[in-house]
């Protein structure tokens, strides 16, 4: 007697599920025992957490169980599954383009801009800075699950960032209302991806923005500022990627734009191919109960 296609995709999903949730059930528990302030119970800490933290084993062990227990008790490894419910909202004021490789052939490069932000539009349509988080943890969870094919966050996953200066809202980056929405989203790639950004050149920065440019600094996590640099030459970008995978507009000699790039219009066809928030949730083979 043959088994249908159909009952055996069945019978191996719903297997995979059970593991998966069992895998995270004894994480779970396994946290609960485990000392806080001890090291020598944590699991070795990927190599790329060491080279960050200069060989310190304790600093790196330290930084892993921050990551690992962040992804289980948010279940972030299930965040790649669905397309969050304010993404395409979000998506008209973060602009994060994957453009391709830089010269190393395995760091990405990333054109970055923005629109201002619209505090009254949020208010009436319920953003909060939850969703601009949730739109960072999707495109990073992309990056390392996808285009670097590293489930587990074992390698560095380096991305080098154009920031195009002149997208800035100075005025609202220092206004507290709108530092929320800023400061969620830096917090996030400063501790729980805290190795994938390695520089962020901005570019086209009007002379004024020197001006503020100390301020704006100084309320950015301090391994972030170590990563800006206000690009004056061109040459200060052309050790780490070419010119001809970089808009015009951003001092490159690619005449597209950003958002024409190959590697970013994949990433959006992936995003669009995912259920919605709901539809996830609502999957009784995922066994969730619906977020309150």
């Amino acid at each position: 007697m043959s088994t249908s296609p159909s009952l055996t995709s069945k019978v191996s999903s719903s297997t995979e599920n059970l593991v998966s949730k069992t895998k995270k059930l004894l994480s779970r528990i396994s946290s609960v025992f485990e000392n806080k302030e001890e090291t020598s119970s944590l699991p070795e800490p990927p190599q790329y957490l060491l080279d960050h933290f200069n060989g310190d084993t304790k600093k790196a062990a330290k930084a892993h169980k921050i990551v690992s227990d962040w992804r289980l008790d948010n279940d972030i490894d299930d965040r790649i599954k669905f397309k969050p419910k304010n993404y395409d909202i979000v998506g008209e004021y973060l602009h994060s383009c994957l453009l391709g490789r830089g010269k190393s052939g395995v760091d990405l490069v990333l054109a970055e801009s923005y629109d201002t932000y619209n505090l009254k539009r949020f208010k009436e349509l319920g953003i909060e800075p939850k969703d601009f988080q949730d739109f960072v943890i999707l495109f990073q969870e992309y990056v390392h699950t996808v285009l670097n094919e590293d489930p587990n966050m074992e390698k560095e996953n380096g991305i080098y960032t154009v920031l195009d200066a002149s997208t800035l809202d100075v005025k609202g980056l220092l206004n507290p209302k709108i530092a929320p929405y800023n400061d969620i989203t830096l917090k996030t790639l400063d501790t729980y991806y805290l190795t994938r950004s390695k520089k962020v050149f901005v570019v086209n920065h009007p002379r004024f923005l020197n001006m503020f440019w100390p301020a704006i600094k100084a309320a950015m996590p301090s391994n972030i500022q170590k990563k800006l640099v206000l690009v004056k030459n061109k040459k200060e970008i052309e050790d780490y990627m070419d010119l001809n995978i970089l808009p015009t507009k951003l001092g490159g000699t690619n005449p597209n734009e950003a958002n024409q790039s190959e590697m970013f219009l994949q990433f959006q066809n992936f995003v669009n191919s995912l259920p919605t928030e709901e539809e996830f949730y609502a999957n009784p083979a995922n066994n969730y109960e619906k977020p309150i």
